[in-house]
């Protein structure tokens, strides 16, 4: 006989604050964005702005260890071509040097 009637209790309001003031301060906080649903887990797989952002620093601060590493190889490879051909002058050298000296030597030798 009574069943679409619920019973409820008494509504908890701030003291002096009415059911329509509460409404109308529910609208505000939703136009001010203030009410919006729970960030999703900050465990998630995607990276965030911040996070590629420095993944774009890392990339270019190796890019350019790889340009020094690249230019220092290169003056290895020069200092070592200048070693080879000096070490070749060397060789050239002594050998006139020693040629040289076993003429003198031998002509200082009486027959």
């Amino acid at each position: 006989m009574y069943s679409h009637w619920s019973i409820t209790g008494p509504v908890i309001t701030r003291e002096g604050e009415s059911p329509k003031r509460r409404v109308n301060n529910l609208e505000t906080r939703e136009k001010l964005g203030l009410n919006q649903l729970p960030k999703p887990d900050s465990r998630t797989n995607e990276p965030l702005p911040e996070s590629a952002d420095a993944y774009q620093k890392i990339e270019m601060e190796k890019a350019k260890q790889d340009d020094g590493l690249a230019d220092l190889s290169d003056l290895l490879g020069e200092l070592k071509n200048m070693a080879i051909d000096m070490g070749t002058e060397i060789e050239r050298f002594s050998f006139i040097s020693l040629n040289y000296c076993t003429y003198i030597f031998s002509m200082s030798i009486p027959r």
